[in-house]
């Protein structure tokens, strides 16, 4: 398996991870790649049935409607960030 994940966070011993919002087949291209590099992904979707969800390597996150509440989204992606950091 490949250390991308590890390299890419620039300091030995970090691990980087990669937050999708669009969950469309370019979103489940990228999660199957970044996946297969072991680089956690995880997928920030408002159905279970959004396609990029098939793959394994995407884990879901439940999020707000960007449409009806942008700031909301904003705020739970920082602590998102904040939490797996």
């Amino acid at each position: 398996m490949s250390k991308m994940g590890e390299e890419a966070a620039g300091s030995p011993g970090t691990t980087s991870i990669a937050v999708l919002l669009g969950m469309g087949p370019t979103a489940l291209a990228a999660a199957r790649t970044l996946g297969r590099r072991g680089v956690p992904v995880y997928g920030f979707g408002l159905s279970k049935c959004e396609v990029t969800f098939s793959s394994r390597y995407c884990r879901r996150v439940a999020a707000v409607d960007p449409r009806h509440n942008p700031e909301l989204l904003c705020k739970y992606l920082i602590d998102f960030a904040q939490a797996h950091s």
